[in-house]
């Protein structure tokens, strides 16, 4: 029963919030994991043109929704606990505010199907797009959920999603190995959480009956930040995907989506450990000194992992990729392990904006961030051009380094302090390289990928252990007592 009140129950602050983040990391990672083992067989059965394709199709139609909810769901969450909000109105509002702006993008996204001209991806482009719709309408019901704490019917829906995608995708895949078929499963996974949430959110939806202009100007308004940080993220990590397709073809596409797909999944772990993260700073704000104290600790522990998973990644491509997609990948070995230098800027890019947010400097890191989507247009267009996927990864890493420097100026002057370990990060440095040496001299030998991996894990910390770092001892001594 503690365990049923804890998981599902909102009996006090501090247990709605374990509840909430257990339900959203849980989920998330196992959504991930799931939709990766997916699209590593999708991408062997269907080959880098009908892979890349598929990708292409899914970030073009994701571009034109990027304007379907102008931060309208984060608002209705935030607005909906304050007790003078007359609740049924902004409920009642944002629901047709969210409608009107998804049908205005399903409209220019049927409109711009007629200049499509690569049949494979004319093959797929209304299926996604009708997943894309579905997706987007399901967006209002986990605002809703967010608002009355429900965060297991979004958890719930998310793997509901990815259970029935995976199942299906692989079933057809097997059944047919259709492009069609694929893009199908993802659009009946999506109507399945989207009816999923409908039901279980039904009893927090009042009767509409009226639409307040005076409330749909107010949250226009109140949510134009949420609204242009979303536009910004969307062009900056969709814009290489859709101008290797615009300067190349979908070959091209499928060659760099395996690398990124595996650099989207180790992305899960910053973006679990930097949520936690925001409500500390949050607490903290006013006492600067605590809170780059906090930082310090944060940027090693987080480099501390990113660090070995830079030289691994680059080190272990070949395996990565042939191994996991298969040989006709081989071309796209290369852009992963330029991608690969995204680890360590991400992970402290991540990690920048959470601070950034909690000290309410939001909308200057909205500003750096359209500054480094812009440079990744502008470089992307030359680069792709000259040097194809290898010029897209090239493009990429420069965009998001003048995005690090930005915050990380902005994070300094914030704090009136430097925030960077770097005696600790030196030696999280050395003890990448002699686990690179490793790598290196092991790789041409015969035994599994894991195995590899496992025994340079444990090689990266018998150093860090021999050179004494204090931050993986202190970890070492709290893993001793709760093992105890």
């Amino acid at each position: 029963m503690e365990i049923k009140s804890l998981l599902f129950e909102n009996t006090s602050p501090r247990q709605i919030v374990f509840k909430n983040i257990f339900w959203l990391y849980f989920s998330n990672i196992i959504s991930k994991f799931f939709k990766f083992f997916l699209v590593v067989y999708a991408a062997r059965i269907l080959g880098p043109a009908s892979y890349g394709a598929f990708n292409y199709a899914l970030y073009l139609v994701g571009i034109f929704f990027m304007f379907s909810d102008l931060g309208i769901g984060p608002l209705l969450t935030r607005e909906y606990q304050k007790e003078e909000v007359d609740k049924n109105k902004l409920i009642s509002t944002s629901l047709i505010l969210r409608t009107i702006l998804v049908l205005v993008a399903a409209i220019v996204a049927i409109f711009f199907y007629f200049f499509v001209q690569d049949p494979l991806v004319k093959t797929i482009y209304i299926v996604l797009l009708l997943m894309m719709i579905v997706s987007n309408g399901r967006e209002f019901f986990i605002a809703l959920s967010r608002a009355n704490n429900k965060m297991e019917y979004e958890s719930s829906a998310s793997m509901l999603e990815v259970a029935l995608t995976t199942i299906l995708g692989l079933f057809f895949l097997v059944k047919t190995g259709s492009l069609y078929y694929f893009a199908l499963a993802y659009l009946i996974g999506s109507l399945a959480s989207f009816l999923y949430m409908f039901f279980m959110t039904l009893q927090y939806i009042p009767r509409i009956t009226f639409f307040g202009f005076d409330t749909a100007k107010k949250m226009i308004i109140l949510s134009t930040p949420f609204a242009f940080g979303a536009i910004i993220g969307t062009l900056l990590g969709t814009t290489d995907v859709v101008m290797i397709k615009w300067l190349r073809n979908a070959e091209m596409v499928g060659q760099y989506s395996v690398g990124l797909k595996i650099i989207q999944l180790l992305f899960v772990v910053v973006g679990v450990f930097a949520t936690t993260l925001y409500p500390i700073f949050s607490k903290f704000a006013e006492d600067k000194d605590r809170v780059a104290r906090i930082l310090k600790s944060s940027s090693s522990y987080i480099l501390m992992l990113a660090i070995p998973l830079f030289f691994g990644g680059i080190l272990l491509s070949d395996r990565l990729i042939v191994g996991f997609f298969g040989e006709q990948y081989q071309y796209g070995v290369l852009a992963f392990k330029i991608l690969m230098g995204m680890i360590p800027i991400y992970f402290m890019i991540t990690i920048l904006d959470v601070l950034l947010l909690a000290m309410n400097y939001q909308v200057k890191n909205m500003i750096y961030t359209a500054i480094a989507a812009v440079s990744n247009v502008v470089l992307c267009f030359f680069l792709i051009a000259k040097f194809s996927i290898y010029g897209a990864a090239a493009a990429t890493i420069i965009a998001q380094l003048i995005n690090l420097s930005l915050t990380y100026r902005l994070s300094r002057k914030i704090l009136n302090q430097g925030f960077i370990e770097i005696s600790a990060i030196l030696k999280y440095i050395i003890a990448g390289i002699l686990m690179a040496i490793f790598l290196f001299l092991i790789n041409p030998i015969q035994i599994s990928t894991f195995a590899i991996m496992l025994l340079a894990v444990i090689l990266y910390f018998l150093i860090l252990a021999i050179e004494r770092e204090k931050n993986f001892i202190y970890l070492f001594e709290i893993l001793k007592k709760t093992t105890k």
